[in-house]
This record gives C-alpha cells, structure tokens and sequence, in this order.
C-alpha cells in the first residue's frame, strides 16, 4: 500500500476526475491527520498528483478532550476561543454539558493547561460549535450530525455579512476563526434570528476560505479551484464558493463522479 495525506488524497480525486494536472482546492471537512501531528480540516491546498503545499487553512483551534469535542460540540465553543480570557463566563452562558458545571470546569481545567487537546483547522469542527451554540444539536450520534443539522436549520435564514480577519501563519494564510466565532456570538447576543445567524457563519466559512483560495491561485498561475471533503455535501457552502469563484476568470469544480467524502 501506498499512504497518502488524507487531504491530499481528497484533491487527487478531482485531478483524476477533472483530467487535471494542477489544482488549488478548498478541502473541508471533520478531520484527517496532518504531517504537522495536527487534525487538518479546513485548508486551502495545491497540488499536482505526486505533491501538495498548504496555502492556507482555518486558524488552530483546540479540541478539549480530543474525540470527545467531536461528539459534544459544545466543548468546540470553548476550543475555538480557548485563549479569550471570559472562556468561563462564554461557556456558563452558551455551552451545553451532559454532566453539567462539573464538565463545564474539566474542559476549562483542559484548555486552559492545554492537556488532552488536539490542536485543528477543522471546518466540521467550526460548524459543529456553531450548530451547539444556536441549540440546534449538543451531542453527535451520526457522522456529520451536528453541522447536516444547522444547515438545514439555516435554508429558509438570510445570511448577513460580517468582515473576515486573515493572519499569517507559518508561511500561509489563516481565516481568524476566533473572530468570526466572537462576532457570531455578538449577533446571537443582540437577539438576531437564529436561522440568520445559522445562515451567516456558513456563508463567512465559505466567503472566508475562498478568498484564501482565489488569491493563491491567482499568485500562483492555476487556473481551477476545487471544493472537497466532506463539507462539499452542504449545499449553501458550495453555492457560496462557487458565486465567488465564478466571478473570476478561473474555473471551479467539484466532485461528480466518486464521493467529495472519504468514500
């Protein structure tokens, strides 16, 4: 067997679909392990079939408990914003925990020493924490549960516009996920509708990564971006991707003929 980087992989499939040579590619998804001994899940790649470079990817955030804030997404609302410092009175007002305060202050013990967190770029991971903090789902019993969940909550929302913060980090680009999260926090606080609010953090994902995407290709002569992973299954996120791209002289594309998923 030959291995291969799990997100990699997902934008070889569209190379082998499309009949392409080189391709920079939005690949979201739940999780797969980076080289870095990070999850990976929300990163701008390109690539040919033998290489691949990471341009560009969500900003770390942290997974208390490990595979545990994949199940409970709540403990997501506190990884995300693991270094503001009203973490406490964040997840007191907007996190859910089966066992209570008692959970609540494990998972603020985890983050605040960073024991038993994985550090990732995850978009699933983004979108779960958003799903839990508008009380759409606190507890994944199906793959992909909480985010399939706030997007059908979100399909009758109207997404608003939010400004986007980028940073640099190790030679790529990062969408600030922690201001995102803050502001879609502000919005649920000032008794915006949820469906909007639901709406809004989907479409700032997509807005936000595109971007990352669009620039890269542009700085790099490619002239197709790709959408995979297993985020590529939410409809309004593709939609919003592929209006941006659109708009541009490149190509977009996504997968057709084998799944955008791990299948």
């Amino acid at each position: 067997p030959i291995k291969v980087q799990h997100h990699h992989s997902h934008l070889a499939t569209l190379l082998g679909e499309k009949g392409l040579d080189k391709i920079v590619t939005i690949d979201a998804d739940g999780l797969g392990y980076g080289p870095d001994n990070t999850i990976w899940g929300g990163e701008i790649l390109t690539g040919t079939e033998e290489e691949y470079e990471r341009a560009g990817s969500l900003s770390p955030m942290l997974m208390p408990g490990g595979n545990l804030a994949s199940k409970f997404p709540s403990r997501m609302i506190g990884g995300i914003l693991y270094k503001d410092s009203k973490i406490s009175q964040i997840l007191e007002k907007h996190g859910h925990f089966p066992k209570g305060n008692k959970e609540r202050k494990v998972v603020e013990e985890q983050i605040e020493k960073e024991f038993n967190t994985t550090e990732t770029s995850s978009a699933g991971r983004f979108l779960d924490a958003v799903s839990s903090l508008l009380d759409i789902c606190h507890e994944r019993r199906y793959e992909g549960e909480p985010a399939m969940k706030l997007e059908a909550f979100a399909s009758n929302g109207d997404a608003k516009d939010l400004e986007l913060d980028f940073k640099e980090l190790n030679d790529r680009v990062t969408l600030d996920v922690q201001s995102l999260f803050r502001k879609i926090i502000k919005m649920k606080e000032s008794g915006k509708k949820r469906r909007d609010i639901a709406a809004t953090a989907q479409k700032m994902l997509a807005k936000g990564m595109t971007k990352i995407a669009i620039d890269t290709a542009q700085k790099k002569n490619i002239d197709t971006i790709g959408f995979t992973g297993g985020v590529a299954y939410n409809h309004s996120i593709g939609v919003k991707i592929r209006e941006m791209i659109e708009k541009t002289d490149l190509n977009y594309v996504t997968n057709e003929r084998v799944p955008c998923g791990d299948g």
